[in-house]
């Protein structure tokens, strides 16, 4: 018997069996790194859907701001008189919005522009949108706010909103006319005083 062919066998026979290992733990060690890429890739399932907010139109504010004064006031007060105006303008529409739009916070608005005294009085029934009302849409926004040209520290507002929404199933209209009297400090502006009158329409 040939001994070559019986050693090259025990020599090359090993390095294969070798090699056999070594490519199945190559081959193993590619597929768990394969697997736990997959794993940490997001999943492929769509994200569920969220339904968008429903938007209803609202009117748009029709703001007026004009001085009073018994004489003819400079340009220097004529400019406080517009610069102070548009911070009470907003002033009113940050109340009356939260008032029909946004009632849950309507304390804390309240508690940030008027008086104490004032606030108290507000908290009678009556005024601000009926329980369980829903769907409102304004229709009508409308308020002419006048600071006193002399000091522009005194304001007055006059304001109409007019709405229609739905309350426990039915359909309602509802019309709001309001004087606010304002005094700057130095806390900025606050309600001082104020008179609703609120009906249906």
């Amino acid at each position: 018997m040939n001994n070559t062919i019986t050693i090259e066998n025990r020599i090359w026979l090993p390095l294969v069996a070798a090699g056999l290992a070594l490519a199945l733990a190559a081959g193993l060690l590619t597929f768990l790194l394969l697997q736990q890429q997959t794993e940490n890739q997001p999943s492929a399932r769509p994200a569920p859907t969220i339904a968008a907010p429903t938007s209803i139109p609202q009117a748009k504010w029709r703001i007026k701001i004009a001085p009073r004064a018994g004489k003819r006031i400079s340009k220097a007060d004529r400019a406080r008189v517009e610069k102070r105006g548009a911070k009470v303008a907003r002033m009113v529409q940050t109340v009356f919005d939260t008032m029909f739009l946004d009632p849950s916070n309507m304390d804390k608005v309240v508690a940030n522009t008027f008086t104490r005294r004032a606030a108290r009085a507000l908290r009678r029934p009556g005024v601000g949108l009926p329980k369980g009302a829903d769907r409102i849409r304004t229709v009508r926004r409308k308020a002419t706010v006048t600071l006193y040209a002399e000091t522009a520290s005194q304001a007055v507002a006059s304001v109409q909103v007019q709405l229609k929404g739905i309350d426990e199933d039915r359909r309602f209209r509802l019309r709001q006319t309001a004087t606010l009297w304002l005094q700057r400090g130095k806390k900025g502006w606050r309600v001082i005083a104020f008179e609703f009158d609120q009906r249906p329409r």
